[in-house]
């Protein structure tokens, strides 16, 4: 007796579909299925507090900050940064960005 493993799949009708590998020849053939349990699942120690991740102040918002679709992309769906907006960005690291132009970074 041969002992071949494949995956098939069981759909909603019982019925089972997969494909054998090549040494297996067509025909009939006596196959036992072998169910594995489902992973179990493994619970935390203590229960997760939201107020206990990391917080990162910016400062506040920059002033006349608009948020609307309108006034953050263009006609053609791509984003639009108001010229006075760029002005008050400060750069996030002193080494240059050269992806910035295909809208990396």
């Amino acid at each position: 007796m041969t002992e071949i493993r494949t995956r098939i799949m069981v759909g909603p009708d019982r019925r089972i579909s997969g494909t054998a590998p090549a040494d297996v020849p067509s025909g009939e053939h006596e196959v036992t299925i072998t169910l594995a349990p489902p992973p179990t699942r493994e619970r935390p120690e203590e229960p997760f507090d939201v107020d206990t991740l990391p917080t990162h102040d910016l400062g506040p918002w920059p002033e006349g900050l608009s948020l609307r679709r309108e006034d953050m992309y263009d006609e053609d769906g791509r984003a639009s940064i108001p010229s006075e907006v760029v002005k008050s960005m400060t750069p996030m690291s002193s080494r240059p960005c050269w992806r910035m132009a295909s809208g990396g970074c």
